[in-house]
Formats: structure tokens, C-alpha cells, sequence
């Protein structure tokens, strides 16, 4: 898969995407294959299973923040939505926001296997 075609099936904003890595898409592809390598999903699960607050704000917030860089719009704004309702104690919400967040995390990580040089 090319990366334009990556970033039209994420809905990306590709301007805004590139423009943040200097235009260099060779740079943005590095740093998009990383994305999977990130262990902050796997301590966001973790932390799920044992309703742990403060693991659960720290991964959603590094999964948005590294998410919001590459541009992968849906998956930031899922963590987004986790970190804002664990701050404001909505616990009951989260596990349809994890749900969410895993769907958009899978479907990002699945493409970004798929994506050519």
C-alpha cells in the first residue's frame, strides 16, 4: 500500500502530516512502522483488566500524544476520550472507549503493515 493511499483510507490530514515531518515521507513511514512497537497499548490492556487509573490516563495519554504526531486522527482522538474521562472519574465509560481505541489502534496497525517503501 502506498502512503497516500494509507492516508486516505485513515482519513489523514496529509498536508498537515507531511508538512510535520519536513515533507520527508521517508521519515514519516520510519516513524509510522514504529508506531506498532509502542508498548503503551499493551499497558493500556493490562491496565484494563485490573481497572488501574493511573496506568490507564499514563497509556492512553502516550498512545493519543504519539498518535496525534503521526497524524492517525482516530486513534488519538480515542485516547483522548479515555484520558478525559479517567480524569474526570467516568470510569463506566471506558471500556466502550477502550473497545473504541482498540478497533482504531488494530485497523491503524493492520494498514501500517500493508504500507510500501
Amino acid at each position: 500500500m502506498k502512503l497516500d493511499e494509507f492516508m486516505k483510507e485513515l482519513e489523514m490530514d496529509a498536508k498537515t502530516t507531511r508538512a510535520r515531518f519536513m515533507n520527508m515521507d521517508k521519515m514519516l513511514l520510519k516513524f509510522l512502522r514504529k508506531f506498532p512497537e509502542d508498548h503503551s497499548f499493551n499497558d493500556l490492556t493490562e491496565a484494563m483488566k485490573v481497572d488501574d487509573w493511573n496506568c490507564i490516563e499514563r497509556a492512553a495519554h502516550t498512545i493519543k500524544g504519539v498518535a496525534g504526531n503521526l497524524g492517525l486522527e482516530d486513534v488519538r482522538r480515542s485516547g483522548q476520550e479515555m484520558v478525559d474521562d479517567v480524569r474526570a472519574g467516568n470510569y463506566d465509560r471506558l471500556p466502550g472507549e477502550y473497545a473504541e481505541l482498540s478497533e482504531a489502534y488494530e485497523k491503524t496497525c493492520s494498514l501500517i503493515a500493508q504500507l510500501e517503501d
